[in-house]
């Protein structure tokens, strides 16, 4: 038995239950389109650092098997070189398809203003048309909060005003355009389809992870407890 199993398992336990919650949160909360950009960038960057803390874990056990089989005998050493490659190439997969996914949603985290923006400006172009009704400005307000004075100018949200007769001056506009999913429960934007199956995914990888995790622990642990008692 390698010594140290049991600390490096339930550190893993730890790693696969936070990226589990986190990774659930974050698909529902994207699923059933009530997310705030700022937390979810957040939850986005906590899972994956969780997760990548899950598959860095194999390379934190293979040096703990190459460290202990240094120290043994030769025959030992000799046997456990086979584990060293098998460990070696999963440890490498995992980290690169682990990292590639982090870059990807950090990035896309980092430019959501632009890849959001069509997303948003259809979510508030449907409610406007919805609430024609309404004065220009309550219209806009009921909408998302995600345009500045300058898109008048640009023509981009004049269009929508013409329905009911004005034009859209700066005085319609908030102060501070911004987006408040609670406060204005009519404007939700649907997250894209991709990004709803890629967080499945790492939820799906996350509770696997867990479930391997706990039970790996809790055979490691046992038989190391079963040693001491013998």
């Amino acid at each position: 038995m390698y010594p140290g199993l049991c600390t490096v398992f339930l550190s893993l336990v730890v790693s696969a239950t936070i990226a589990t919650v986190f990774g659930a949160y974050s698909f529902i909360s994207m699923r059933l389109s009530i997310f705030d950009f700022r937390w979810n960038t957040l939850i986005f960057v906590v899972t994956h650092i969780s997760f990548l803390t899950i598959m860095a874990a194999p390379l934190l056990l293979l040096l703990a098997m190459v460290l202990w089989c240094v120290c043994t005998s030769h025959r030992r050493a000799v046997a456990c070189k086979s584990v060293y490659v098998l460990m070696l190439l999963f440890t490498a997969a995992a980290l690169a398809v682990s990292m590639a996914g982090a870059i990807i949603v950090i990035y896309g985290a980092s430019h959501k203003g632009s890849f959001f923006a069509r997303e948003l400006k259809k979510a508030w172009n449907s409610e406007i048309r919805r609430q024609t009704t309404l004065p220009c400005q309550i219209q806009f307000q009921l909408g998302c909060h995600g345009f500045e004075e300058g898109d008048c100018q640009k023509g981009s949200v004049t269009q929508n005003f013409r329905r009911c007769g004005t034009t859209c001056l700066p005085e319609h506009l908030p102060a501070k355009p911004q987006f408040n999913i609670e406060r204005y429960p009519g404007c939700r934007a649907k997250m894209s389809d991709v990004f709803i199956q890629w967080n499945a995914i790492l939820l799906a990888g996350a509770t696997v992870a867990f479930v391997l995790s706990l039970v790996a622990a809790f055979f490691t642990c046992t038989s190391v407890s079963f040693e001491k008692d013998k």
